[in-house]
């Protein structure tokens, strides 16, 4: 003070820290203002309904779950800066009990829910850019689905199919790089019970099973 006098004094200060809102996966796409889940992993465009990842999706994908689903027509999801979508699957799960014929009686897709992406009665859908998709049951799943492109994507770490079509048409898949899908249940690219599907330019050197791509009708 004026006096020359001195004191001290001590505090403490509390930070609490904002706690995260992200619900868990699956995150569902839509048509709507926000994206629907889009909102919570990427920045979303009204106009071409396109939802680009911000970031990876995995530390909240747990056991059982799908991460991303297609929930309208007309969506595309693009991995922006090759952001990944990472799964927790393990082990060889529900697809054991239908060997041999996991992936090929009856246009059937792995039945236990846990695909990295899953397109099912959406059309107009374009997958695009993610830099990884892996540690799932099966990568992309297009059922009963027309006019999808599968452009540019990385797949790894599959015990049973790194794409499925199944009932569906007018699905391209283009430029992209499948590795360490060793398919010991079923096809690596496994097409069934569908129409105008073309394969171009994808990279499936890293894998490998009892099949590396089948087509059945």
């Amino acid at each position: 003070d004026t006096s020359g006098n001195k004191g001290s004094a001590s505090f403490t200060v509390t930070v609490t820290e904002a706690a995260d809102t992200t619900p868990p996966a699956p995150y569902t796409i839509t048509d709507d203002s926000t994206g629907g889940d889009c909102q919570y992993i990427g920045t979303w465009n009204t106009s071409t309904k396109t939802c680009t990842l911000t970031g990876p999706i995995g530390t909240t994908v747990v056991n059982d779950s799908t991460g991303v689903i297609i929930g309208s027509d007309g969506i595309t999801l693009d991995g922006g800066n090759s952001y990944g979508i990472y799964g927790t699957a393990t082990g060889t799960g529900a697809g054991a009990a239908l060997a041999p014929n996991y992936g090929t009686s009856g246009g059937t897709v792995s039945p236990d829910g846990q695909y990295g992406v899953l397109i099912d009665g959406k059309d107009n859908v374009t997958i695009r850019n993610i830099g990884s998709i892996q540690t799932f049951h099966a990568g992309i799943v297009v059922k009963n689905a027309n006019n999808v492109d599968i452009l540019s994507n990385s797949i790894s770490l599959l015990p049973y199919s790194a794409m499925q079509v199944v009932g569906s048409s007018d699905v391209t898949m283009t430029s992209n790089t499948v590795s360490g899908v060793v398919s010991n249940y079923g096809c690596v690219v496994q097409i069934s019970s569908s129409a105008d599907v073309t394969l171009n330019q994808n990279d499936m050197s890293g894998s490998g099973g009892e099949s590396n791509v089948c087509i059945l009708n």
